[in-house]
C-alpha cells in the first residue's frame, strides 16, 4: 500500500478508536533535498498532494542556511508516531523513491534512554526497561559527600588558578545553552545563573522554559542545570558557577526522545550565540539533528552529550563522531555500571551518586546517577575553559590548527585528563576530567590535532560510517563495504541496533544472540540486496551463524 493511502488507513482507524492524537504526538517525517532550491518545490509538490492528510512545512526556522533549508517536515496530524512504528520507514522509503530524496526519517519516540530514579510509571508498561534500570541503579544506604564530584574534577581549584592569573573565573562571560526538560526555581540555582529571557520552549515555540513536570523524569532539566551553573550559595556548586545557562525545552521527559526538537534546539542555541551545548539525552540518529549539530560546532562551539545509560551501546547524538560523547564514573574512579561505553566516549566524568538540585526533595536536593550528570560537569568545564583563556584565543588556536574549537578542547580534555586503572581508554576515553589542569594546558603547544573521521554514507559505495562500525562488527561485519545506502536506512538500523543492545544488556547475551525487531520491508529488502551477512544478521533477516 502506498504511503498515502497508508496512512490514510491508519488516521481513520485511530481516529475510530477514538484514540486522541496531540500535537506533540502525531507523526513526523524528515525529508532531506539534496539542495535548499529543491525544498520549497518539495514543500509546494506535498502539500498540493496532501489534502488535509498531511503538512510540509521547513523543519528549521532558519531562511538563510542553505544546509538546514534542505530538511523539510512532513507531518501526518491523524497519525500516532508509536502506533505507526516501522511502517512509518515504508512511507519514507516510498517517499524518498518519489521525491528522488536524499533520506526520509520518521521521527518516532525512542525511549532507550533510560534514567535512574525516572518515575515507575515510565516502566510500569515496558518490562525489559524495568530489567535494565535494575541492571544498572547502584543500590548504596552510604552517601558520598555533596560537592564530591565537583572536587574530583577540581572546580574551585580551576577558578582559584584563573583568579591568580587575573583571567575570568567559573565560566564568567560564558552562555551554556541547556536542550532538556526545561527548569524551574531552585535554591540551588541562584539569581543570576539562568539567562534573563528565561530560554526557550521549542515544544511550544514561545520564549521561556519552564518544566510543567511531566511523567517520566520530572525536574530533570533543573537537576542537571544546576550541575552546570550552581553558584555555591546553597548546598552545592556547579562546574561553572560564574557561566549562564539557557534552558531550550524540547522534550517531555527525558527517557522519552524525540531527534526534530532537539534538532531545533541546538539551532536556537546557535541563534542566542550559545557557547557550549549540553545535552542529558539521547536515543536514536537522525540526519536533522547531526545537521544543526555540525553546525554548530562549525560556529566554534562546543557541544557534548551523554553516553546514555544503561544499555552500554552509546547512543545518538553523542554516538556522532563530531559530538564529544561523555561516560560515567563512581566517587572511587571505577565505571558507574550503568554508563554506556565503548571507543565512542571521548570523556568521563562523576555519573554515581552525584548531588543535583531536586524539585522533588522538601531540601531541594538529592542525588542522582546517569550520564546526565556527567556531561552536564563536562559542559561546566568547558564553559570555565573558554572564559580562562577567551573564546577569541581559543578560536584563534583552533583556526591555526585548521580545526575548530570542538576538536581543540576534545583534545586537551583529553590530554589533561585523570588517568584511572578502573576505566579501560577504549571504553572511557583518556580518563575523568580536571579543571584545574585543563586550564593550565599551554595551547601554543599544540602542534596538530586530527579532528574526527567523517564519513557521511551518502553513496551505497562510502563504506560503513564511523558510528556504525562498532555495531557492523558486532554482527561479523569485517572491514568490507557493505552496499547499502546508509543515508536512507541508518536511522532504522540505528533503532534496531539499540533496542538489540537493551535486551542485550537485561540479559547479558551478546547483541548478536538478541532478537530483532521486525524489519520495515524497505530494509529488508535492502540488506537482503546488499548480500552483505552481518547487514542481514543485524537487521535481524538472517539468524546469526
Amino acid at each position: 500500500m502506498q504511503w498515502e493511502s497508508a496512512s490514510a488507513d491508519m488516521a481513520s482507524r485511530v481516529k475510530a478508536a477514538g484514540i486522541s492524537i496531540d500535537a506533540l504526538s502525531a507523526l513526523n517525517i524528515h525529508l532531506e533535498t539534496s539542495d535548499a532550491a529543491r525544498s520549497a518545490a518539495l514543500i509546494a509538490a506535498l502539500n498540493a498532494r496532501c489534502g488535509g492528510l498531511c503538512e510540509a512545512t521547513y523543519l528549521f526556522d532558519s531562511r538563510d542556511d542553505d544546509d538546514l533549508l534542505r530538511f523539510v517536515k512532513l507531518r501526518f496530524p491523524d497519525v500516532d508516531a508509536d502506533l505507526a512504528g516501522s511502517v512509518a520507514f515504508d512511507w519514507a522509503h516510498q517517499i524518498a523513491e518519489e521525491f528522488d530524496l536524499v533520506s526520509a526519517e520518521p521521527d518516532l519516540p525512542s525511549d532507550i534512554f533510560v534514567e535512574p530514579k525516572a518515575q515507575p510509571d515510565v516502566f510500569s508498561e515496558n518490562a525489559e526497561q524495568a530489567i535494565v534500570k535494575a541492571l544498572c541503579e547502584v543500590e548504596s544506604d552510604t552517601k558520598p559527600p555533596k560537592r564530591w564530584a565537583t572536587e574530583q574534577i577540581a572546580v574551585e581549584e580551576a577558578m582559584q588558578y584563573s583568579e591568580t592569573n587575573h583571567q575570568k573565573k567559573g565560566g564568567s562571560g560564558i552562555l551554556v545553552a541547556q536542550p532538556d526538560t526545561g527548569i524551574l526555581p531552585n535554591p540551588e540555582i541562584e539569581a543570576g545563573a539562568v539567562d534573563a529571557s528565561g530560554g526557550w520552549d521549542v515544544l511550544l515555540d514561545r520564549a521561556g522554559a519552564k518544566d510543567p513536570l511531566l511523567p517520566g523524569h520530572p525536574g530533570h532539566g533543573t537537576a542537571t542545570g544546576s550541575c552546570v551553573v550552581g553558584r555555591g550559595a546553597g548546598s552545592l556548586i556547579g562546574a561553572a558557577p560564574a557561566a549562564t545557562l539557557y534552558p531550550i525545552r524540547c522534550i517531555t521527559a527525558v527517557t522519552v526522545f524525540n531527534a526534530g526538537p532537539v534538532a531545533r534546539a541546538i539551532e536556537k542555541a546557535i541563534a542566542v550565540n550559545a557557547d557550549v551545548v549540553t545535552m542529558s539525552l539521547g536515543g536514536v540518529g537522525s540526519r536533522a539533528m547531526r545537521a544543526a549539530l555540525k553546525k554548530a560546532i562549525d560556529k566554534h562551539m562546543i557541544v557534548l552529550a551523554a553516553a546514555g545509560n544503561c544499555v552500554r551501546l552509546v547512543v545518538w547524538p553523542a554516538r556522532y563522531p563530531e559530538c564529544i560523547a561523555v561516560g560515567g564514573s563512581n566517587f572511587d574512579k571505577k565505571p558507574w555500571k550503568g554508563s554506556c561505553r565503548g571507543k565512542a566516549v571521548d570523556i568521563t566524568a562523576p555519573a554515581e551518586m552525584v548531588w543535583h538540585a531536586s524539585t522533588k526533595t522538601p531540601s531541594g536536593i538529592d542525588d542522582g546517577q546517569g550520564t546526565s550528570f556527567a556531561v552536564a560537569l563536562t559542559a561546566g568545564a568547558a564553559a570555565q575553559w573558554l572564559a580562562h583563556h577567551t573564546k577569541d584565543k581559543v578560536k584563534r588556536e583552533a583556526i591555526r590548527l585548521g580545526v575548530k574549537t570542538q576538536d581543540v578542547f576534545r583534545y586537551v580534555v583529553g590530554k589533561t585528563a585523570t588517568r584511572s586503572a578502573f576505566l579501560d581508554s577504549d571504553e572511557f576515553g583518556p580518563g575523568i576530567v580536571h579543571i584545574e589542569r585543563l586550564l593550565k594546558f599551554d595551547l601554543a603547544s599544540i602542534t596538530s590535532i586530527t579532528p574526527p573521521r567523517e564519513l557521511p554514507g551518502d553513496d551505497p559505495g562510502d563504506g560503513v560510517p564511523p558510528e556504525y562500525v562498532e555495531i557492523y562488527r558486532a554482527f561479523g561485519g569485517a572491514e568490507a563495504a557493505p552496499q547499502i545506502n546508509w543515508a536512507r536506512h541508518g536511522l532504522e538500523l540505528s533503532t534496531i541496533a539499540l533496542r538489540r543492545a537493551s535486551e542485550a544488556k537485561a540479559t547479558g547475551a551478546e547483541m548478536a544472540e538478541t532478537t530483532s525487531p521486525q524489519p520495515s520491508v524497505a530494509l529488508a529488502g535492502a540488506v537482503q540486496a546488499s548480500a552483505d551477512g552481518a547487514l542481514r544478521r543485524w537487521a535481524g533477516t538472517e539468524a546469526a551463524p
